[in-house]
């Protein structure tokens, strides 16, 4: 038979008294999930989450915790074991199975082993029993935030190295320089072979690309030809190229095109030209690439010119 943990003194107790110091960067979303609301306010009220790298604390009970961690996916969890609706068991494999690197810390007024070791066998990194000092929480949470970030900054580091990669491979198929084995990395990059029958679409303007995320024109690129296989090959500060496999997609060529030049042209104040290939085997990319640079010239003698098709000017 379980026993309730000794002198289980309401937790928002040990969190009024708690003082945190020095000023992190606020990104991470703690939930925080217990039956009963005065611990869940307690807890919310009773420790400065901003300073210790949280940006958002939401709180729920067991009955309505999973759904609000699906639509928000909290990096941090503070879960009770035991409550109506579903436990803190329960509940911690349900978010291990969608998002494994989220960090739990189980709260438990039970004393019984088999809590710890189901709690363990699922990943839960922090088992600690009522009453928890809040210095504890404060501990793991501040850990946790660290080690997140580390693992954010690795994440996009490693995001960073492929992309780069990537490019340096495109590059060098577009000048007709491949390098070794650059048949098996565009494959593996990109999902498509260079036997493959493409369309080079290269969009260029006389004014720098926007360096922010949202306004990048590979960024804005890959939104649009999400639904396609592509590849996306950022060259000087002043154009981008698509390399589209030329298939069945949801939407044709020229759709996508249209809406990609309306997407960059929001960027530049309507300064851009983009140009369209022929279709062709991808092994052919220097050539397909500069029919693209060869009909780019055409701006020369009309400036409203947006959007030119190689396949138009036969």
């Amino acid at each position: 038979m379980n026993e309730r943990a000794a002198d289980a003194t309401p937790f928002p107790i040990y969190l009024i008294s708690a003082g945190v110091s020095g000023e992190v960067e606020i990104r991470m979303k703690l939930l925080i999930v217990d039956d009963e609301i005065q611990i869940r306010e307690g807890m919310k009220d009773g420790i400065d989450w901003g300073k210790l790298g949280i940006r958002k604390v939401d709180d729920a009970d067991g009955y309505s915790a999973w759904n609000l961690f699906q639509k928000e996916k909290h990096e941090i969890v503070l879960v009770d074991i035991r409550m109506p609706g579903m436990d803190g068991i329960e509940l911690s494999k349900r978010i291990m199975d969608l998002q494994p690197e989220t960090r739990i810390m189980i709260l438990s007024g039970y004393s019984d082993f088999k809590y710890a070791q189901s709690a363990i066998k699922i990943g839960v990194v922090n088992y600690e029993l009522k009453p928890v000092n809040a210095d504890k929480v404060i501990h793991f949470v501040r850990q946790s935030v660290q080690i997140l970030e580390q693992s954010n900054i690795r994440n996009q580091q490693h995001l960073q190295y492929q992309k780069l990669s990537k490019n340096n491979l495109l590059k060098s198929l577009l000048s007709g320089n491949a390098i070794p084995d650059a048949a098996i990395k565009f494959e593996e990059y990109f999902g498509f072979s260079l036997s493959d029958p493409v369309q080079c679409i290269l969009a260029v303007s006389n004014r720098n690309i926007p360096d922010t995320p949202q306004n990048r024109w590979d960024t804005i690129a890959a939104s649009v030809f999400e639904e396609c296989k592509c590849a996306i090959y950022q060259g000087t500060v002043h154009d981008t190229l698509v390399i589209y496999r030329v298939d069945l997609t949801p939407k044709g060529l020229r759709e996508y095109t249209s809406i990609w030049k309306k997407r960059l042209a929001a960027t530049v104040n309507d300064d851009l030209l983009i140009t369209v290939s022929h279709a062709g085997c991808a092994k052919k990319l220097p050539e397909l690439y500069h029919q693209c640079r060869q009909l780019q010239s055409c701006r020369l003698y009309d400036t409203t010119l947006s959007i030119l098709y190689c396949d138009d000017m036969e």
